[in-house]
């Protein structure tokens, strides 16, 4: 099973080449810190459990840039 999240960027940010350079920065942000990522599309993350997209979701919350939303339960 695939867990995932968006990334919903503020209306100031719909460069989607920026939308993707940040989202690929966020995934490399979790790769550093032990979690496995894929990225789907410009603003989706993909993990592996549960476990891993609460710690993404603790991890990527503080950013000004987005907010973090769970896309599937």
């Amino acid at each position: 099973m695939q867990y995932s999240i968006r990334l919903n960027y503020l209306q100031s940010q719909q460069d989607f080449v920026l939308m993707d350079h940040h989202t690929f920065c966020a995934c490399t942000t979790l790769e550093l810190r032990g979690i496995s990522t894929s990225q789907t599309d410009h603003c989706t993350i993909a993990l592996e459990s549960e476990r891993d997209r609460s710690y993404a979701l603790l991890a990527l919350s503080s950013s000004p840039l987005y907010t973090v939303l769970v896309l599937d339960r």
